[in-house]
């Protein structure tokens, strides 16, 4: 009995000393937990943005079209770019987005010209070349209306002849700007922009639409050239209309407007589209001075002359996988300058242009694209006159977004007649590239 006694006695004991480390524990883990919850709220009560504002996003978004950048090459650029979103307080009435993007292109370079016999300069070349491209844009909503600006910027490495042929150039580059860009929303409709970019009264069909990273498309594109410029265009709808004032004689900046008998250069351009599901169009024209007044030039033409072209262009989409366009310009006291540096020929001249481009994307990472045009210019006052053709054209592969690469062709012919004192000249250029572009 006193055994039995003893045994209930030792297993209180042991039970009491159980439940006493049980409750130790369970004190413990309370405050294990208690502190855990106090480290959530402080998380929970910082700030995650900076000050001022209440949601900051960072992801891979598509690229912002800035409005007057439409018709800008962006062949081999990822269709996304990093985006960064921001979202101020109530007491911040502003909200912010900024893309970043940028890419890398290497290309294996083939070029052949062949001249007539009369002339007797034939050559050809081989290159390994590359680009570095950094675009950033940002647009921010403020109380007036969406205010945004946009550049680019790129260097080219190409190891090419000094002058004179005495040696290659260094492989170094220096950084150069394709566009510099501002605009301001005033209402929907209606939006003021200006900066360096391509002129107003570019038309971006036809010929135009094919890339030519490393072959040439010639002059029979509808092109206005780059100038600073201010413009003011209206849109409603499918209907769009803009004017501008370029200023096209970026070496003697001067500000008095006179088209003819000063040196200033100022120019101006407008424009007008139709942009539908199906169909699009364009028109768009310049006037502008032309200073010929070039050490080399002593033709007719010398001094300064107003210039004048308009163009027009025409676009279908004839299904999710062909779009075809055609682009076409008469012009006046046209700047015409070969293509080919073996046979530089550059004077005013009047005359006129026509191309056109087919866009297919066959498959979700394979596109294709195919181009033609034909231009001829008279100089007035002379016989001399140049007439070219051109076909151009690429095959081009993009599994993911960030990688494009593919090959691309083109064949000038250039018929010169008159010009230096040469009765007929003829001057054919094939060029073609194997390029890639990494992108960012």
């Amino acid at each position: 009995m006193k055994v039995m006694k003893l045994a209930l006695l030792g297993t209180a004991a042991l039970v009491a000393v159980s439940v006493s480390a049980r409750a130790d524990e369970l004190a413990d883990l309370k405050a294990q937990i208690e502190a855990l919850q106090a480290d959530v709220s402080a998380l929970q009560a910082a700030p995650s943005v900076p000050a001022g504002y209440q949601l900051l996003t960072v992801s891979d978004a598509e690229r912002i079209v800035a409005p007057g950048l439409e018709v800008r090459d962006s062949m081999g650029q990822a269709k996304t770019a990093t985006t960064i979103g921001i979202l101020p307080t109530a007491d911040v009435p502003a909200s912010t987005v900024i893309q970043w993007s940028g890419s890398v292109r290497a290309a294996i370079a083939y070029s052949d010209v062949e001249h007539s016999p009369y002339i007797g300069l034939d050559y050809d070349s081989l290159h390994l070349k590359a680009r570095g491209r950094l675009d950033v844009t940002g647009t921010t909503d403020t109380a007036v209306g969406e205010v945004g600006a946009s550049i680019s910027m790129y260097a080219d490495f190409d190891n090419n002849l000094a002058a004179g042929g005495t040696g290659f150039t260094s492989n170094s580059a220096g950084v150069m700007m394709d566009y510099a860009w501002g605009w301001w929303k005033m209402t929907p409709e209606l939006t003021f922009a200006g900066g360096y970019n391509g002129s107003l009264a570019t038309i971006g069909m036809g010929l135009r639409k094919v890339n030519d990273a490393y072959i040439s498309r010639g002059v029979s594109t509808v092109d206005g050239g780059d100038f600073t410029q201010m413009r003011v265009s209206y849109a409603s709808g499918p209907i769009g209309l803009a004017v501008a004032i370029e200023h096209t004689d970026e070496g003697d900046n001067q500000a008095t407007p006179a088209l003819t008998g000063s040196d200033s250069a100022f120019g101006f351009a407008a424009e007008a589209t139709y942009a539908g599901d199906m169909f699009n169009a364009e028109i768009a024209g310049y006037i502008r001075d032309a200073d010929a007044d070039l050490a080399w030039y002593t033709g007719p033409l010398a001094g300064d002359h107003t210039q004048s072209q308009v163009g027009i262009g025409l676009g279908a989409n004839l299904s999710d996988m062909f779009n075809v366009s055609v682009a076409g310009s008469i012009g006046n006291n046209v700047f015409y300058r070969s293509p080919t540096t073996a046979f530089a020929y550059a004077t005013l001249a009047d005359g006129w242009e026509v191309s056109a481009a087919v866009i297919a994307t066959l498959s979700d990472s394979i596109s294709a694209e195919l181009g033609a045009g034909f231009s001829s210019y008279e100089e007035q006052g002379s016989a001399e006159e140049a007439d070219e053709m051109t076909i151009a054209g690429g095959v081009y592969w993009s599994p993911v977004s960030q990688l494009k690469m593919g090959v691309q062709a083109s064949w000038n012919s250039y018929d010169f007649s008159g010009v230096g004192g040469i009765p007929n000249a003829d001057v054919d250029v094939t060029k073609a590239a194997f390029v890639t572009w990494w992108n960012f």
